[in-house]
């Protein structure tokens, strides 16, 4: 009987590996042989061993992690289940050891949706490959350059408003184009600040500028939130973002897993019906470890959480987040981070305590201020933004602003506004009407 279900097994097995090869041809082939024809085969090999790579280690990792963890359940259960719940069902006598077959068979899942997690990661290729050769990017933003009278100095007059959107900083390298001529390379040595408000840049090269003469700058592009350059945000953040989300799924998983795999075998509560938790030293060891190991991949999602305000719109500022985002919604994104890396440690610090209320009580906390952290924002949108929100949403309609001129190419100071005034002569409502003026 026991040789049956191992045969059985290994041609299940065998049959599973040999159809997904064959999948997995049918796929490959068609688009080997047109990127073949279209002479980009060198691209989709680039592309395809990305692929590979990239379902490989996911792969790999989660199962490093759940046989771990099914290893450990393993050594730390005894080969009954509890009486008080499942009537002391043991798993060993007979013609097999069903506790071994049990958990062979969670084995068995543990490597097939370890594949099926590896298979589903071939997808992030493209988002592995921008992260990898994100170091080489160099993103730029122009700033115009506008003066009233002639310029040769080294002190550079900037807008206000475009210094505080542009996060310019002492040591930044910049080139000041000047109509056709070559640019002039430069390095900000420091801000020009006139009553604790910037005006300007102080270089450490003389400009020469005359009056109404067209000139502009490039500079860093970066967030004026967090300072963070541009190019984080589309070729870094999403990969670390998959990589952090992932093990905080895998082991939020792998939590709720053990916990019910002890709590059957009664090391939760204990051979009694009591929903007490008094589980032995080891397994409460595992339990704590695995909490606080989620708990801390949480805390690092949080600064994602805290970069998606820079997506966030409302009535007035359509795109970059509002006052109510950054001044308040930020604040308590801050005190979960903090919040949520102090209950991590003190279910690490648990372990080796007695009493279980620090931890528990840390956890109820920390969902209590989660509850609280939605709340607090939409009251001082509404409370305090919505009554000024003119006034409040100043600096950040400014960066939506600077932005959008950026993406659109128009801050480098070539715009010419011009006036085509209209006689009576000129226009008539025959021409407004007619079919040349028709809507399309």
């Amino acid at each position: 009987m026991k040789s049956r279900i191992k045969r059985f097994i290994i041609i299940i097995a065998v049959l599973g590996i040999l159809g997904g090869l064959v999948a997995a041809w049918i796929n490959i082939y068609p688009e080997f042989l047109w990127f073949d024809m279209a002479g980009y085969l060198n691209i989709y090999t680039k592309i395809l061993m990305t692929k590979i790579f990239v379902g490989v280690i996911v792969g790999i990792a989660y199962l490093i992690i759940l046989l771990a963890n099914i290893y450990i359940i393993y050594r730390l259960t005894p080969a009954h289940l509890s009486p008080a719940f499942m009537g002391g069902t043991t798993f060993t006598g007979g013609e097999t050891n069903t506790r071994k077959m049990l958990y062979g068979g969670l084995t068995l899942l543990a490597i097939l949706f370890s594949i099926l997690m590896g298979y589903s990661a071939t997808d992030r290729w493209e988002t592995y490959l921008r992260y990898k050769h994100a170091d080489a990017l160099n993103f730029q933003s122009a700033t115009p350059i506008v003066v009233n009278d002639n310029l040769d100095s080294t002190d550079l007059p900037v807008s206000t408003l475009e210094l505080k959107a542009k996060k310019i900083q002492a040591g930044d390298e910049i080139q000041i184009h000047i109509g056709d001529a070559d640019p002039i390379i430069a390095t900000v040595k420091d801000k020009i600040i006139e009553g604790e408000v910037p005006v300007g840049l102080r270089l450490d090269k003389q400009v020469q500028l005359e009056s109404g003469q067209k000139a502009f700058f490039r500079s860093p592009s970066r967030d004026p939130i967090f300072n963070n350059d541009v190019s984080y945000y589309v070729f870094k953040m999403p990969m670390e973002r998959y990589i952090i989300g992932t093990l905080f799924g895998i082991f939020m998983l792998v939590t709720i897993f053990a916990v019910i795999i002890y709590f059957f075998h009664g090391l939760i509560t204990g051979d009694t019906n009591q929903l007490r938790f008094q589980p032995p030293f080891h397994v409460k060891a595992h339990l704590f470890v695995l909490v606080g190991v989620t708990l801390l991949f949480r805390a690092w999602n949080y600064r994602f959480v805290m970069f998606d305000l820079l997506y966030g719109s409302n009535d007035v500022v359509r795109g970059g987040g509002g006052y109510a985002a950054i001044n308040a919604r930020l604040p308590i994104l801050w005190i979960m981070l903090g919040l949520t890396i102090v209950c991590a440690i003190i279910f690490i610090v648990s372990i080796f305590l007695r009493r279980n209320r620090y931890a528990f009580g840390a956890f109820i906390v920390f969902l209590i201020v989660g509850v609280i952290g939605q709340i607090y924002p939409q009251i001082i949108q509404s409370l305090r933004v919505e009554p000024k929100k003119q006034v409040l949403e100043a600096d950040y309609i400014n960066y939506n602003i600077k932005a959008t001129l950026q993406a659109y190419g128009l801050a480098e100071n070539k715009v010419v506004v011009e006036e085509y005034p209209l006689t009576a002569e000129e226009i008539s409502y025959e021409g407004i009407t007619s079919d040349e003026n028709a809507p399309v």
